[in-house]
């Protein structure tokens, strides 16, 4: 897969909480000051955010995407590494 389309911004791992349609409570979102809201969640390998400690940074190759029903989201092709910034 290339990486046509995709913008690298740094991440982080957070703790949602408990939240309905979600798997597990750690995630991934954008960091602050980055292109793209806080509020979008990323999908991408869900090891990212299960094998690393909440606050972790990574840079990572995204582009925003929509599904229907559940509205605007973050895409990282799950077989990409990012890049660790810290822990």
């Amino acid at each position: 897969m290339t990486k046509s389309g995709y913008q690298r911004i740094k991440v982080e791992v957070y703790d949602s909480g408990r939240v309905s349609g979600k798997h597990g409570t750690q995630h991934v979102r954008p960091a602050p000051n980055q292109p793209f809201p806080q509020s979008l969640d990323i999908e991408c390998n869900s090891a990212i955010a299960d094998e690393n400690p909440v606050g972790t940074q990574f840079w990572m190759d995204v582009k925003l995407k929509y599904r229907e029903g559940q509205g605007e989201h973050l895409y990282s092709y799950w077989n990409w590494k990012p890049e660790k910034i810290s822990n």
